[in-house]
């Protein structure tokens, strides 16, 4: 999402490239044990191929091709028999778990799970009482 915003709107294409990068590293040195080269791995790979594509596309289109020739999944939101420019653009994942931090005084209180687009939109006061009352209705069940 961020990404987009800096290609649409800021046209800030260095700081396209910075995030990129991160999401490289991401890709490269976080995802180690389960994760790595299953179909999580793929979207998260075809994402940032779509991503980059703007930037170099004929380079992106051969990087897309060797992809498609090594993908596993077919089921991973992008139709991998299909050219890079046919793609459509990466989405957010409305299911994604993101955590909030809720600090008082520079002090961490309590993190809070959220999904993304339910946390984006939401005030910290709120996210907190949604999540007390998530916790009160647990412990009287369980």
């Amino acid at each position: 999402m961020q990404v987009t915003f800096m290609y649409n709107v800021t046209r800030q294409l260095n700081l396209v490239i910075k995030d990129l990068q991160i999401f490289t590293k991401h890709l490269r040195y976080k995802n180690r044990g389960e994760v790595v080269f299953g179909r999580e791995f793929e979207r998260a790979l075809a994402a940032l191929l779509l991503m980059f594509a703007p930037l170099a596309p004929h380079f992106a289109s051969e990087l897309w091709a060797g992809f498609a020739d090594a993908a596993r999944f077919r089921d991973v939101e992008y139709q991998v028999d299909r050219p890079l420019v046919e793609q459509l653009w990466p989405q957010v994942d409305a299911d994604f778990n993101l955590d909030l931090l809720i600090k008082a005084e520079a002090y961490l209180e309590k993190t809070v799970r959220r999904p993304h687009l339910q946390a984006a939109g939401a005030s910290f006061p709120a996210a907190e009482r949604k999540n007390d009352a998530e916790e009160t209705a647990s412990n009287e069940n369980g």
